[in-house]
């Protein structure tokens, strides 16, 4: 049988846009791409992040991050959890910020810094980083090739070209041409992200007047959102702040923390002083220009805290100015939205990317990607980093390039193999469900989720009988029943043999706890009979019928079945 030179199994970051991570596989190395996370739909409960299934990989003998995004290394702290003697190679920026979530999350682990051009050695594989231009500094693709040169590969999953880049990390086009040409087999894993753009966006240099613009005119406080990581977003903003005398307050602890990283490597300058929310003595000022976290509408961020009315340090008035220099990830667009309209009906100034261009994209456009297959010339091509539907636009891309290049569709799991033969075979595989997680970093079983999300639409009701207090209460009624000729139930309502609490439901529903307190009452002899006996079977079906009986009881008020829990004890 053939044996296979190399085999790449993408783990995520195909049918959707996060959870970055692709394992290559050789008869002796085994190397991850990436270790990134994805953030949940707003319909998923209670959950903080989601990442690959982890649980069939028995070894990784290296991770290579190729930028500092947490779709790329969300979820580094899993995987060094589950292979603690991982060697992690990344550029000087990811560097930084790994070395901040490890420390954040206790853990420790080996992170080498990489740079361009200078091979890293795995086995008897190279891999030999590409500078390329994203919306973040140190970002790299990756060259990947035996030393035999019979095949190589491109993972260039986030990458532009702009020629104005402010850090003068530019995507060298004409290194890759003279990269390849001895290869026999190309492989090229290209970004697909904005796939139905056809040409390339405004670059970072472009968008600058339109921001000096909307900063001069705004008659107020500035509150402005992007990613926090565009650290050439945040250049620009401290850039036009400190031109029209304004003080920049990062809002959000992502925000911070990027900033601090880029502030330790020099890619900002250290000698503008950014205003601390604890060092504002006038949090109404009209000279503060507030950079707040949350561009993606998410439900932690400073932003939504700042439009929903729940930050502590500011409240919105119609004098402020909002700046969205972002784009909502497809997904997303509902969050956003929600905070556009809070924003709008504090009447409050307003300034969108999907309006204003006041953005400049980190990924390619057709244009962009027309000119990295023609610089790398690949023989095979895989569109990655994209939900489906931008997978399938990037396949009926390639097929129009009329390169003569063969396009493949992955999914996550699958695997793709070249033999000795240089012969590309695809093996189709049903992978596992993304795990996720919540809380402290603990995995929560799908199920669960779905009781969350029951729970959070339908309302809970719980139900906790004694039935020593149903002994006592029974005792007392027989009693009263021969003092008064069989009129002893008046003191029901103050029966403490059954404790009733409602979460999540119309407060008239209150009235109606004697009702489901006489529903346990009417099976009193039934429920000491089987306490008696000590059956717990009996006892279970009990709790049962209850439940049964008390949901429908809610249905015919409500309209609808809370959850109900009986406990018996």
């Amino acid at each position: 049988m053939d044996k296979n030179l190399i085999t790449i199994k993408p783990l995520g970051g195909i049918g959707e846009i996060g959870a970055n991570m692709f394992l290559l596989t050789t008869c002796e190395t085994v190397v991850l791409i990436d270790a990134g996370m994805l953030f949940p739909r707003e319909d998923v409960f209670g959950v903080d992040f989601l990442l690959p299934d982890l649980s069939s990989i028995e070894r990784i003998d290296a991770l290579i991050v190729t930028h500092a995004h947490e779709d790329h290394i969300g979820a580094i702290h899993m995987v060094i959890k589950k292979f603690p003697q991982l060697l992690v190679y990344a550029p000087p920026f990811a560097q930084s910020l790994i070395q901040r979530k490890l420390h954040e999350k206790k853990l420790k682990g080996t992170i080498s810094s990489y740079s361009e051009m200078v091979d890293i050695n795995i086995g008897k594989l190279a891999i030999r980083p590409i500078r390329v231009n994203h919306s973040i500094p140190d970002s790299f693709g990756l060259f990947v090739f035996d030393q035999k040169n019979s095949y190589c590969l491109l993972y260039v999953s986030d990458f532009k070209t702009d020629p104005a880049n402010y850090f003068g990390q530019k995507f060298n086009l004409d290194n890759i041409s003279s990269l390849v040409a001895k290869f026999k087999v190309r492989l090229l894993f290209a970004d697909s992200t904005n796939i139905l753009m056809d040409k390339r966006g405004p670059t970072e240099a472009e968008i600058v007047p339109n921001l000096e613009k909307i900063f001069a005119q705004a008659p107020g406080r500035i509150f402005i959102t992007a990613f926090p990581s565009n650290i050439a977003r945040i250049k620009t903003i401290l850039s036009i702040a400190k031109a029209q005398k304004k003080r920049v307050v990062p809002h959000g602890r992502s925000v911070i923390s990027y900033i601090e990283a880029a502030q330790e490597l020099k890619l900002l300058d250290t000698s503008y002083h950014l205003t601390k929310i604890d060092e504002l003595k006038d949090p109404t000022a009209k000279n503060l220009v507030i950079f707040a976290s949350g561009c993606q509408g998410d439900f932690k961020g400073a932003l939504k805290r700042v439009t929903s009315g729940n930050d502590s340090t500011f409240t919105m008035c119609p004098s402020d100015t909002f700046i969205f220099s972002s784009r909502a990830i497809p997904g997303n667009e509902s969050k956003v939205n929600a905070i556009v309209d809070e924003i709008c009906q504090a009447g409050c100034f307003i300034y969108t990317a999907n309006e204003y261009e006041i953005h400049s994209t980190g990924h390619p456009s057709k244009e962009e990607l027309r000119q990295l297959y023609g610089a790398f010339q690949p023989t095979h091509a895989i569109p990655v980093h994209g939900t489906h539907y931008f997978i399938k636009r990037h396949l009926e891309f390639i097929d129009s390039l009329q390169m003569n290049i063969s396009a493949i569709g992955l999914r996550a799991f699958d695997e793709l193999s070249l033999t000795e033969k240089l012969e590309v075979n695809i093996e189709r595989n049903v992978g596992p469900k993304l795990t996720i997680i919540h809380g402290n970093d603990l995995e929560i079983e799908s199920s669960a989720i779905s009781q969350k999300r029951k729970i959070a639409e339908s309302g809970l009701i719980v139900l906790a009988i004694s039935v020593a207090k149903l002994s006592n209460s029974n005792r007392n009624s027989n009693s009263k029943n021969k003092n008064n000729n069989g009129k002893g139930r008046e003191n029901l309502n103050n029966a403490s043999f059954a404790k009733i609490k409602f979460l999540g439901l119309p407060e008239m529903f209150n009235t109606y706890q004697e009702n489901i307190r006489e529903m346990a009452y009417k099976i009193k002899d039934d429920l000491i009979s089987a306490s008696i006996a000590g059956s717990e079977e009996e006892i279970a079906a009990l709790e049962e019928t209850l439940r049964i009986a008390i949901r429908k009881f809610a249905n015919n008020i409500l309209g609808y079945k809370p959850i109900t829990v009986v406990q018996i004890a």
